[in-house]
This record gives structure tokens, sequence and C-alpha cells, in this order.
């Protein structure tokens, strides 16, 4: 009854977004984490209203995103079990450090590659834009950029509840409008024309 007032009548089906253990070395807790989402996602009644889940998000830690066999063999056989229950995976990087570009490069080529492997669900990027994991934007471009030429999902939270930078008002360093009008316009023009340098300042101008 408490959703009615949003629009979820009888039968609506209510999608949820699930957050799970990080993907760490020896810790295959979210194996059974993707196997209560399946059981829940046969059962998911709960009065008049259907739920979901429909997608399931992960961090990576640096054990895992250090090694490139270890990362490639996680990344894989999480995607092989996202893709029974046919739930969209997401996994947030660790970009800290000197190295975060050529790690981000890794992770999106190993994601990139996927449906390769035929697997059928695809696992794309999370990234934040507040908190202590939160990108700054020069990093945001280069996920845009990965995410683009990867064919990768991009998934942004946290942070994003204003449309433009508004620094005294909110003390904002990214509008939800800003990133959506990047992400647009790197999907749709080549990088000649919209380089990363473009995507860096369509994110950062107020």
């Amino acid at each position: 009854e408490s959703l009615s007032g949003f629009g979820f009548g009888p039968g609506r089906l209510v999608k949820v977004a699930t957050i799970g253990t990080p993907l760490t070395v020896g810790n295959p807790t979210y194996i059974n984490e993707l196997k209560e989402l399946r059981r829940f996602n046969h059962e998911g009644q709960a009065g008049k209203l259907k739920f979901q889940a429909s997608s399931y998000e992960v961090k990576l830690t640096s054990d895992v995103q250090g090694d490139k066999a270890r990362l490639k063999k996680i990344l894989q056989e999480f995607g092989r079990h996202l893709s029974e229950g046919n739930i969209q995976g997401f996994v947030e990087p660790i970009l800290s450090g000197t190295g975060w570009h050529n790690e981000l490069r890794r992770i999106a080529e190993i994601l990139g590659d996927i449906p390769q492997q035929g697997i059928a669900t695809p696992v794309g990027l999370k990234v934040r834009g507040a908190g202590d994991s939160a990108l700054k934007n020069e990093q945001l471009c280069y996920v845009i950029v990965s995410s683009i030429e990867h064919k990768l999902s991009l998934k942004a939270t946290a942070g994003l509840h204003h449309p433009i930078i508004e620094r005294t008002k909110y003390g904002n360093n990214l509008g939800f409008l800003n990133l959506k009008v990047a992400l647009y316009l790197a999907s749709i023009l080549p990088t000649d024309i919209f380089p990363p340098e473009a995507i860096f300042e369509c994110l950062n101008n107020a």
C-alpha cells in the first residue's frame, strides 16, 4: 500500500538493485548471494506486488584488481553466475594510486570480452559521485571512454542530486546533466571531434 501512491498497482513489477559482498580472493560469498537472488526472483511476491532483483553490484578489492590473471578468472566466473539468473551485474573498481588508468583499462577489456566467452549477461562498471570512493571528474572521463570503447553499461550513483554544477549553492562537483550529456556526446561523436579533453570539460563545466 505504501507504494501505491507512486503508481505501483496490483501486478506491477518492482525492480530492485542489490548490493553484494565485495569480490575478493577465496571468498565466493557472492555465489550464495546470487543463488538467494534467483530464489527471490522466483518467489518475489509481496502482497499484490511482484519484486525482481534486476541488478547485483559489487566492489572490486585490491587483491583481485591488482592481479591480471586472477582478475580475469574472477570476473568471468562472476559473469557466468550472473547469467544463470539473468541478473545485470556491475563492478565498482578502485581507482586510486598512480596506476589507476592502466587498471581501469585492464578491467574494461576483461568485462568487454565477457560476451565473447559465451556468457549471456554482460557486466558493467559502477561509479560513485560522492563519498570516500567518489571519482574525480578526470577519472570519470576515462571511465566513460572505456565504457564506450568496450560497449559496457555504466551505472552512476551517490551524489548526483542536482542537474548541473553549483559549487557555491550545493558544493557539488558534478551534475547529472553534465554526466548525461558527456555520455551521449561521447557515444555518438568520434574521438577526434569529442576527445577525452572535451568529455572532461563537459563534466567539469558549471
